[in-house]
């Protein structure tokens, strides 16, 4: 996703093409917010559309003491996959002649702002969708709860414990973190509003209170337990617990995102007078994107999502 597949047909200049391109792929690298954390992987073309990764799984301690010249049984190996199918998205709008004449704004940049929103977002709702269905659950108030409806019911917020017990549960699977030495959650407004708003010594507003902010990174909150927070407002919430947000938590390679080699997420602009007698005119521009993608959770005791209500 970092790097930017551009096309084009004659017709649109060399300036104004790489303008365009730099203001989609700025626009896009700043609404991303999953897709950075996943594990990367790139098909060749010519390699097929299916990805798949490959994990052995541990061997148990082997505590038994060995007798006097006799073999133990041995273990077997076990070799799990996860099997990740490429598919293409996209979208475009058509852009007349005769509104980017008269419009006081400049059309076309504001169409790839636009544009460039909506793959980030196609790409994000895709891993969100993946990784929420294939997550471990915890529940706000799991003394009380094993539901979402039940947390919609109770109105049981996410706080301070909430994020405790996820990182307990990452660290008693032996979970590793990421390279930095923390974990990371990505949480709807709402939550993030919830979680501030504890006020007492030891929750989740005096932790955040000494956090380095780092302005650089996208929709960073701050840090409480090992965990790095990220704001996202596509943190969904399902029907028909509709208040009830699925707030992610999650280690290093909990889920990985491939694409193919030139099928990054690409600018697709076709200029005024380009379709021929489809346009018989030249009265019709369009301007779009597509991307070659897929999502996959590599090990559901990597990632917890805590249901929470919000408001």
């Amino acid at each position: 996703m970092a790097q930017l597949n551009p096309n084009t047909s004659a017709g649109l200049s060399t300036y104004l093409m790489t303008y365009l391109e730099r203001v989609f792929l700025d626009t896009l690298r700043r609404k991303l917010v999953l897709e950075p954390f996943g594990k990367k992987a790139k098909l060749r073309k010519g390699q097929g559309s299916s990805m798949n990764w490959r994990r052995w799984s541990d061997l148990a301690a082997a505590t038994t003491a060995l007798s006097e010249g006799v073999s133990p049984n041995g273990s077997t190996l076990t070799l799990n996959s996860v099997t990740a199918t490429l598919s293409q998205y996209g979208d475009f709008v058509t852009v007349t002649d005769f509104l980017s004449m008269t419009a006081i704004n400049d059309v076309m940049k504001e169409a790839i702002d636009l544009l460039s929103y909506s793959g980030a977002l196609t790409v994000d709702s895709i891993i969100r969708n993946t990784v929420d269905a294939n997550a471990t659950n915890q529940f706000a108030d799991p003394a009380n709860n094993t539901t979402e409806a039940a947390v919609e019911a109770g109105l049981d917020q996410l706080g301070s414990a909430e994020i405790r017990n996820a990182v307990e549960a990452l660290r008693g699977a032996d979970v590793p973190e990421f390279d930095n030495g923390m974990y990371v959650g990505v949480i709807h407004p709402f939550g993030e509003g919830n979680l501030i708003a504890e006020s007492a010594a030891g929750t989740g507003m005096e932790a955040l209170k000494y956090t380095d902010k780092q302005p650089t990174v996208r929709g960073f909150i701050g840090s409480i337990y090992g965990v790095q927070l990220h704001r996202s407002s596509n943190i969904r919430a399902v029907a028909p617990n509709t208040n009830t947000y699925r707030h992610l938590i999650f280690g290093k390679d909990a889920y990985g995102v491939v694409d193919i080699e030139g099928g990054n997420m690409g600018i697709v602009v076709h200029p005024t007078g380009s379709a021929g007698t489809e346009d018989p005119l030249n009265q019709r521009a369009t301007v779009g994107f597509k991307v070659t993608f897929a999502a996959a959770v590599l090990q559901a005791a990597r990632v917890i999502r805590i249901s929470a209500y919000g408001t």
